[in-house]
Order: structure tokens, then C-alpha cells, then sequence
């Protein structure tokens, strides 16, 4: 195929898009809409190129796929070894060997898009923290790479209705996933979803492979309104859309349209000597750019860029993607097939090597203890569908504790108190949303998979909670005054439970403080940084007070009166919290010690009122 700087434009174009909507998503809330754009010019571009060797009767998978691999494959190594690096610097030892070590071992085999479908955790670094969050699309390609020259080979007799057939079946199949299903977190990682984009590219190398018209005023007409659509989608679309589903379809058949409208009045445009430039170095520019955002986003603790951070992000990006394409993409291009197999292997060895070692080289020098850094007791009933039993288990077990990620870190209070104090209770509890009736969906938060456990565990709950007298529920108090509906939630169980003649003991948990990474910022467990401001919570307060008042079965046990908690995240030096909205297992513990004697009388007290009240 004859080589077309007008499409260098349009990939420089796809680009721009993205890196601005990375940048800033208020400036471009579509700009993600540049990653489709790629997709559709993909297609396209391949497509052709396999068409074309296999009507000429030199088509070869191995000298395909090969082709395909060195094109991509030694930039792509070389940033995740660069990323791994920085990363390994700049990283806490939790955060390396947890979100950042998985997504960088499936990124090296070209599955991280199956890994990001999961969401995030809630514990952990953010996907905007995730340096190796881009390479979803990366992985998709290739999948794409793999799939398309068998089908186009087995097909090529009827590869025009075939490429049709199949692009209804993949959209439908997205309609279903994104519009009934719901599923668009997975929707959005598909391969299967985002085979519709690159198929929009095929179709029309297809059927429009010498150009849309052949007259003027038409190419004119389309070009133009294309761009104004694809910068209408930019504009427009969001990423609380439900996408892709349908909506895939405008901005992919306006980029088609441009790749079949090559002599247009964008023409000058398109070929000016900036836009072919950027559109050379596409490839790396979309590699680098986001690492370097996601460890400047990481360094500083804040989703958002001052205009010094964004001058120093696009020089940074244009440095590394200019080296990368002048000395590796270009250099690979023109190595004799034997010696890039060789380099390419040789490279591959060393990021899948740094991939496997580096988390263990990194403990012996910025390992924090466990008990300090994470969440370590009562995991199985938090994120496998288990309910489990603490405290002293050869005791009958005096209440179940529920709610979200809170009351996961005051397992070890209650399991402390437990065994000091002679009683056993169960647990069954998820992140984010307590696992009770008539929760909705915040749809600010981005934790819909945290949502959509909470709903599995609905029933197991319920049937928990009808074994027990006395229910404990514990809550982020900041969570509880955001979501409206727990309001309703709470009191509508709070009822049910006073039906039946059964305690709601409510929890007034511990505070939540300045958003800061504090392990990160802390650089250990022993006190280097200042303490921080605890978040008012007296909106919380009235809310747990009004409940009280309204029903005799409710209590509240405040733990916001312990010392413990008087300067987070520290307690006499040492770190009682591991991020901003949890205290770790060492402070839950502590706050045993000091109020175990006074939970255990009260919750004596609410049994033995709960035994009057069955008795009258």
C-alpha cells in the first residue's frame, strides 16, 4: 500500500486527543475517543496489507506476524523496562508488589486489558496512579493482530459479507454487554467490543480502498463534516457513557471517512510537516506519555497538573518518544529479520526477568510490616463471599459484624477484644458499599465493581444477620453522609431487625483524614511527616443520633473517643494508619487495648436488654 502522510495526520490527531484528555478530561471530556481513532486507522492499514499480499499470492502468517511483533514489540519492552525502573524508585514496597507488579506482568504478554476489566481495588493505588494502564489498548491491538489474517485468509472468497456479518454480530454483542448486561467496565477492556472499530477500518479498505469519490466536492463535503463530528464526539462524550455499546460508531465511521477521503480540502492540513511528524511518532508518543503523567500524578499525590507540571510532562514525553522512535523504532525497522529476533528475544528476557525479581529485590530495603501496610485479618469474608468467625471460636458467636471496608480494619478490634473477653462473633463484609437492601450506586465514586459485589452479598447478609440477636454494622462515616441512600438503607434496616426483635449496633468509626498517601509520604512506619487534619464528620454524627432516636433497637458505640485517635495517623510515633481512609490492623488492635473492657459492657448491656425485651 502506497504510503499516505495524510493518515501520520490523522494518527498525530488520535493522539492529541488522548494526550489532552489525559491531561486535563474538563479541556477534552471525549478525548479517549482517540484510542477508537487508532482502532478504526488499524484496521484499515492492515487490513490492506494483508488483502493485498494475499491477492498477489505472497500473503505468509509467520512473515506477518514477525513484521507485526517488530513493529510493535521493542519500544513497547523497552517503556515497561524504563517504567519498571522508575517505578521500582519511586513506588512503595505495597504498591509495587501489588497493582503495579500484576498489570506489569500481563502487560508484558499483552493481556493487561483483561486486567483492568476487574476495576480497581479500593485498597491500593489508583488506575490513574497505574503507569501501565495504557496498555489495554496495546494488548487489544495485538490480540486484533492475531485474529484478523485468519479470518480474512479463510474468508477471503466472501470476506465482504463475512467482515459485515461480523461486524453486527460484535456490535450487538456490545449492545448486550453495555445496555442490558451492564457491564461496561468490561465492555470497555473487551476485545470482543472493540472488534467493531477496527472492522469499521476494514470494511471500508474494502469497499473504499481507492477513495470515497472521485469527486472533489464530495471528499470536501465528507472530510469537513467528519472533522467537525469527531471534534462534536471529543467535546461531547464522556467517560460516565455508556460506552462503547453504540456510541462507538460515530466517531469510528468519521475517522473512516477521513482515511477514505485522502484529497480533501484537510489535505494541507493533514500533510503540514508538524502533523506528519507527530503522526511518526505517534506510536511512542502514546507509549511514554502516560507513565510519565501516572509518576508525576503518584509523586505529588493529586489527580490534577499545575501549568509547570504540564510544561515539564510534554517536554518529558516529547524527549523519550523522540529517542525511542529515532534509535529503536527506526534502528528495529531496518535489522535483517535474524538479528531483530535475536535483539527482540534478548529484550523480552530482560523485561520478563525484571517483571519476576524485581518484587522480591524490592523487600529488602522499603518492605514495610504487614500490620502497618494492609489489610491482613478477615480477608476471606471481605472479598471471598465467605463469612468467617473470630475471637475466641470455642465460644458461641455473640453478633455478626457487616459493612464495607471499615469494618474489614476493625476486624482485629473485635477479634482482640473477643478473645481477651470470651466471645466469638461472625463476619461477612465488601469495600465501598455495605451489603444491605435498597443501596444505590454513586455514580461520582467509579467503584461500580465494588457496587456489584456488594449486591452478590445482599442475600448471604440477610442470611446471616436472621441467625443473630445483635447486628454490628460499621461504615465510613464519609461515605454514609455522600450516598444519600444508605440514609434510608440503615433506617429501612433498622426496622426489619426491630420487627424480629433483634439490635442494630451502628459503629461511629474512626476518622477519616487529609488525602495524602501517607505510607508514601511517611517513607516507613515510624513518624517522618506532620499529622493530619481529621475531616468533620458531624453530619454523620446527626444522622447516627437521628436513628437512635427514631428506633429502641439502635445503638451507637463511638470509637472516636479513644487516645488513639487523638493524633493520626500516628500513635506515640508509630503509624496507626495506612491511607487516609483507614486505620491498619497494629492501630485497630491498639484501639482494642484501650477500649475492649468498655465495648465488652456495652455489648453485654445491649444483649442482656435484648434478652428482657424477647422475654416481655
Amino acid at each position: 500500500m502506497k504510503f499516505r502522510n495524510d493518515i501520520q495526520g490523522l494518527r498525530a490527531i488520535a493522539f492529541l486527543f488522548v494526550f489532552i484528555f489525559h491531561l486535563d478530561n474538563n479541556i477534552l471530556p471525549g478525548g479517549f475517543l482517540g484510542v477508537d481513532v487508532f482502532f478504526v486507522i488499524s484496521g484499515f492499514l492492515v487490513s490492506s496489507i494483508i488483502l493485498n499480499d494475499i491477492d498477489k499470492k505472497r500473503f505468509s502468517f509467520i512473515n506477518f506476524y514477525q513484521k507485526r511483533v517488530i513493529r510493535i514489540a521493542p519500544v513497547y519492552y523497552l517503556c515497561l523496562l524504563a517504567t519498571a525502573a522508575a517505578g521500582f524508585i519511586l513506588f512503595t514496597y505495597l504498591d509495587y508488589t501489588g497493582s503495579f507488579t500484576s498489570s506489569f506482568k500481563r502487560a508484558l504478554i499483552f493481556l493487561s486489558n483483561q486486567h483492568f476489566s476487574k476495576g480497581e481495588s479500593y485498597f491500593g493505588t489508583s488506575l490513574s496512579e497505574n503507569p501501565f494502564l495504557h496498555t489495554w489498548s496495546l494488548a487489544i491491538e495485538m490480540q486484533f493482530y492475531f485474529l484478523l489474517p485468519l479470518v480474512l485468509y479463510l474468508f477471503r472468497k466472501y470476506i465482504k459479507p463475512a467482515m459485515l456479518l461480523l461486524l453486527i454480530v460484535t456490535t450487538a454483542y456490545s449492545f448486550k454487554l453495555v445496555y442490558i448486561d451492564q457491564q461496561i467496565n468490561a465492555a470497555y477492556f473487551s476485545l470482543a467490543t472493540r472488534i467493531p472499530e477496527f472492522l469499521i477500518g476494514v470494511l471500508y479498505a474494502l469497499y473504499f480502498k481507492n477513495g470515497l469519490s472521485g469527486n472533489q466536492r464530495i471528499n470536501n463535503f465528507v472530510s469537513i463534516a467528519s472533522i467537525l463530528t469527531l471534534l462534536v464526539c471529543v467535546v461531547t462524550y464522556k467517560e460516565n457513557m455508556k460506552f462503547p455499546g453504540l456510541l462507538y460508531l460515530i466517531p469510528c465511521i468519521a475517522a473512516a471517512n477521513l482515511l477514505a477521503t485522502p484529497r480533501s480540502l484537510l489535505r494541507p492540513i493533514l500533510e503540514s510537516k508538524v502533523m506528519v511528524h507527530l503522526g511518526a511518532l505517534s506510536y511512542s508518543l502514546y507509549l511514554w506519555h502516560w507513565p510519565v503523567m501516572a509518576f508525576f500524578r503518584y509523586a505529588n499525590n493529586s489527580y490534577c497538573f499545575n501549568w509547570l507540571q504540564i510544561c515539564c510532562i510534554v517536554l518529558l514525553t516529547y524527549t523519550l518518544s523522540w529517542l525511542s522512535y529515532s534509535f529503536i523504532e527506526t534502528k528495529f525497522a531496518k535489522l535483517k529479520k535474524r538479528r531483530a529476533n535475536i535483539y527482540l528475544l534478548f529484550l523480552g528476557a530482560l523485561t520478563g526477568l525484571t517483571a519476576a525479581i524485581t518484587p522480591r529485590f524490592i523487600s529488602s530495603f522499603k518492605k514495610i510490616p504487614e500490620i502497618y501496610s494492609k489489610p491482613i485479618l478477615g480477608l476471606k469474608s471481605h472479598y471471598e463471599k465467605q463469612a468467617e468467625t473470630l475471637g475466641d471460636t470455642t465460644k458461641p458467636s455473640k453478633f455478626v459484624l457487616i459493612g464495607d471496608s471499615h469494618a474489614l480494619m476493625l476486624k482485629p478490634f473485635f477479634d482482640e477484644t473477643g478473645k481477651k473477653y470470651g466471645f466469638a462473633f461472625q463476619t461477612l463484609t465488601c469495600d465501598s458499599y455495605p451489603a444491605i437492601e435498597e443501596i444505590a450506586y454513586l455514580e461520582e465514586s467509579n467503584t461500580l465493581k465494588m457496587f456489584e459485589f456488594s449486591r452478590e452479598l445482599v442475600k448471604p447478609t440477610y442470611d446471616l444477620i436472621n441467625q443473630f440477636d445483635i447486628i454490628v454494622l460499621a461504615l465510613n462515616n464519609h461515605n454514609y453522609v455522600k450516598n444519600k441512600s444508605f440514609h434510608g438503607a440503615v433506617d429501612r434496616l433498622a426496622k426489619y431487625l426491630n420487627a424480629q426483635n433483634k439490635q442494630l449496633l451502628l459503629i461511629h468509626s474512626f476518622p477519616i483524614l487529609e488525602s495524602v498517601n501517607i505510607i508514601k509520604k511517611n517513607k516507613g512506619f515510624v513518624k517522618n511527616m506532620d499529622f493530619l487534619n481529621k475531616r468533620p464528620d458531624d453530619e454523620s454524627t446527626l444522622i447516627l443520633s437521628a436513628l437512635a432516636d427514631k428506633w429502641n433497637n439502635v445503638w451507637i458505640y463511638d470509637l472516636r473517643k479513644s487516645h488513639v485517635l487523638d493524633t493520626p495517623p500516628f500513635y506515640r510515633d508509630t503509624l496507626i494508619y495506612y491511607d487516609y481512609a483507614h486505620i491498619n490492623h497494629h492501630g485497630s488492635v491498639l484501639l482494642s487495648k484501650d477500649l475492649g473492657a468498655d465495648f465488652n459492657q456495652f455489648l453485654n448491656n445491649i444483649a442482656q436488654r435484648n434478652t428482657t425485651s424477647n422475654n416481655n
